[in-house]
Order: structure tokens, then sequence, then C-alpha cells
């Protein structure tokens, strides 16, 4: 919570190439954004008919089906596609449900390949660069 001798500030971590998106043979897109000691975060990717993304993460079920939760969709940005991944989750006692925060997220940009590169199985049509953004609490006095 912001006090009266606060105020918020955004900071912003280095543009970094994050991973490839890659098409297999079912037409599937996918991707891998790796984060050090943090782990992975493993992505499908949809693509819509206005050409923008939609954003899931993939988690397995204890009964070996998936469960594919949406974590964003893309938006046109001077011909990139851009969108935001929460690395906040809170739940909400009014709606009952868990609910995502944008104070502290992924920034991600989508960039199409104009030539695709077939690689083994797999054809590789675009790439994700990222940016993480947190917010924190200064002191004003």
């Amino acid at each position: 919570m912001i006090t009266k001798n606060e105020k918020i500030i955004r900071n912003y971590g280095k543009n970094r190439k994050g991973a490839d998106i890659m098409l297999n043979k079912e037409n599937e897109m996918f991707s891998t954004l790796s984060f050090g000691g943090f782990g992975k975060l493993y992505l499908d990717l949809q693509l819509n008919k206005d050409n923008s993304y939609t954003i899931y993460k993939k988690v397995l079920q204890a009964d070996g089906s998936f469960k594919y939760i949406p974590m964003c969709n893309t938006k046109n940005y001077k011909g990139l596609q851009k969108g935001t991944i929460s690395l906040l989750e809170e739940y909400d006692k009014e709606k009952k449900k868990n609910t995502y925060s944008f104070n502290d997220c992924i920034y991600i940009t989508i960039h199409n390949l104009k030539e695709k590169k077939h690689i083994k199985d797999f054809t590789q049509v675009g790439y994700i660069t990222y940016q993480i953004g947190i917010e924190s609490n200064i002191p004003t006095t």
C-alpha cells in the first residue's frame, strides 16, 4: 500500500531475446521462455483472425490431460505484437477466484520471421523478446 510520503515507480530490466516460436507437425505453435534459476515458462500460442495472438500456459493435470490457461492477448503496436504476462496471482474474495495483477509483469514482444526456418521436425516462425517490469514504493521526503 502506498503512503502519503511515497510514490510508485516502475523499474524495467533489459530487453532480452527470450525464445524462438516453433511450429510442429500438428500445426501447433509453442515457445519456452527461460529465466535462469527462476525456471522456464512453457507457452502455447494461438494465432487469431486479426493476426494477434492468445498465449496459453499448458498445465499437466493429475489425470494426465492438459489444461490451457490463457495468460495474455497481444495487441498490434507498430507492426509488432505486444502483451503482458502477470507475475502476481491473488485470490479475490468477492469474485471467489484467482485474479492477476499487472503491477509486476513480463512485457513480451512477438517478432514474426519474414522467412520461416526449418529445423528437423519443426519450423521456426518467429521469436519472443521480453522485458521485466517491477513496481516499487519510493519515499518522497
